[in-house]
């Protein structure tokens, strides 16, 4: 892995400052100053001890929370003064070790670094660093005084974090609309995410896919581009890796199906600062199939549609408990709502058309009372009454009456009619038009 530095840590006695502009042909006449004194303090901070935090950033480069600057200030001498810098410790490199400063100055400085650095920073676990740095001076009335400056260095652990991040377009739910043996409108089930590293590890990180909510004959239809998934040492990501399934297991039902399915990442890396985030692992897809062999056209009769006759007709209702008003199937055919006979339920309403024989039909209405109309409808026709074409379920107008149309002429007996609501609903006659 490419090792950067970027260590701007300095334990410094600050830039050289002039105390005063004097000319050239001034004299400097400091003979009658008192004893001098000098201070070794941290540069916005109390005191001549600190601490400075290391971590990395999301490249693997080590780098510190600030900068760190220690001034060694003395009075104006008018004399040159001499200040020795000595290493505390083994692992202290310094900029210099003498600096001879001219009268009338009163700064110097120096800078610490870590004197191995590459094995600092190549050493992944949390480390500590302790620099320091004695100071002594030679000069007009200087004290024979030796200063310390000492920081401590708190380095966190390298730690190269593994997850999944899905491409921002990418689509988690897909529909698709069936009806007699082929889907009418239909999408890709198509994910499309990355594998991402926070930072880069040593080693090549490999991952794995697993999928779960789908039966075990299905999962030879999802196709995985491309098949082998890795991140290379050194590097944080992947390209665009797709996750794809056939819509084969949608037609495992005949009836409408939701499911819900959750693909899943083991990671395998042989580097030790490799961890995989748990919480950010998988994803989760929705793929829904729904039957549609009708659809709402409005809440009045449409122009031209040609009603049959409900003449021998038949209507058989199912007794569920929620029905407080029922006059008998018959009251729903019988061509009038005036009379107010019908069905009323505090619930759904579930009841059989029987038509007496086949006949071409291509939709059916309802007429509701006082705005009493149920929250969808549910269709099923039979040539024989055993064996059932679910047509799906269509939401209702919520008016006084619904008219639907098939989405092609549907031959059949028999209708099951199934008024779904939850707040209940009154229907006082049925329609089917040729």
């Amino acid at each position: 892995m490419r090792i950067l530095y970027r260590f701007f840590f300095l334990l410094a006695i600050s830039s050289l400052t002039v105390l005063s502009g004097c000319r050239e042909d001034e004299d400097l006449n400091l003979l009658t100053y008192p004893d001098n004194n000098f201070t070794l303090a941290a540069d916005d901070e109390d005191g001549s001890e600190i601490t400075v935090n290391a971590t990395y950033n999301n490249d693997g480069i080590l780098e510190f929370d600030k900068p760190v600057t220690f001034t060694f200030r003395f009075n104006a001498s008018p004399e040159e003064t001499i200040v020795t810098f000595e290493p505390m410790g083994e692992n202290v490199e310094l900029s210099d070790t003498k600096l001879i400063i001219p009268a009338g100055y009163t700064d110097a400085n120096v800078t610490l670094n870590v004197k191995d650095m590459e094995a600092f920073q190549s050493n992944y676990d949390e480390a500590t660093c302790n620099l320091g740095v004695k100071a002594t001076v030679q000069g007009y009335k200087m004290p024979s005084t030796t200063l310390e400056a000492k920081a401590l260095i708190k380095k966190a652990a390298y730690v190269a974090t593994g997850f999944l991040e899905g491409k921002a377009d990418s689509k988690t739910t897909f529909e698709h609309i069936y009806f007699n043996g082929e889907f009418k409108k239909t999408e890709r089930n198509l994910y499309t995410f990355s594998v991402q590293l926070d930072r880069p590890a040593r080693k090549d990180v490999k991952v794995k896919l697993t999928t779960e909510g789908l039966d075990d004959e299905y999962l030879k239809d999802i196709t995985i581009t491309p098949s082998e998934i890795v991140i290379p040492a050194g590097e944080k990501t992947t390209g665009d890796i797709t996750w794809e399934i056939t819509n084969d297991f949608l037609l495992r039902t005949s009836d409408d199906s939701s499911n819900t399915l959750n693909i899943m990442a083991t990671f395998e890396c042989e580097d030790p600062v490799f961890v995989q985030d748990e919480k950010r692992s998988s994803f989760t897809l929705n793929i829904n199939k729904y039957i549609k062999g009708f659809e709402f056209v409005s809440y009045k009769r449409p122009s031209g549609w040609v009603e049959w006759s409900k003449q021998g007709w038949s209507v058989e209702v199912e007794d569920n408990g929620d029905i407080w008003q029922n006059d008998g199937g018959s009251a729903l055919i019988d061509g009038t709502t005036n009379n107010y006979e019908g069905i009323a339920s505090d619930g759904n309403i579930s009841f059989t058309l029987d038509m007496g024989e086949e006949r071409t039909i291509n939709g059916v209405g309802f007429d509701y009372i006082y705005y009493s109309a149920p929250q969808n409808i549910q269709l099923s026709v039979s040539s024989d009454g055993n064996t059932w074409n679910y047509l799906g379920k269509v939401a209702s107008a919520d008016e006084d009456a619904d008219y639907y149309k098939f989405i092609e002429p549907i031959t059949a007996r028999y209708v099951k009619c199934e008024l779904l609501a939850s707040w209940g609903c009154e229907l006082y006659e049925v329609y089917v038009f040729k």
